[in-house]
């Protein structure tokens, strides 16, 4: 789900509060191992 703790002040709303307002994540390549197209628009894209 998430690395954040469970009893951070930022999930105080609860999960179905959360999923309701978070609807999408972002993510940004630090580090790459893999051949890849940039900007990538798949977080697997390059695995097989």
């Amino acid at each position: 789900m998430t690395q954040i703790s469970p009893h951070h002040p930022f999930l105080s709303f609860g999960l179905e509060s959360w999923r309701d307002i978070w609807t999408h994540e972002s993510y940004v390549l630090r580090e790459s191992r893999v051949p890849a197209e940039l900007p990538e628009d798949d977080l697997f894209a390059g695995l097989t």
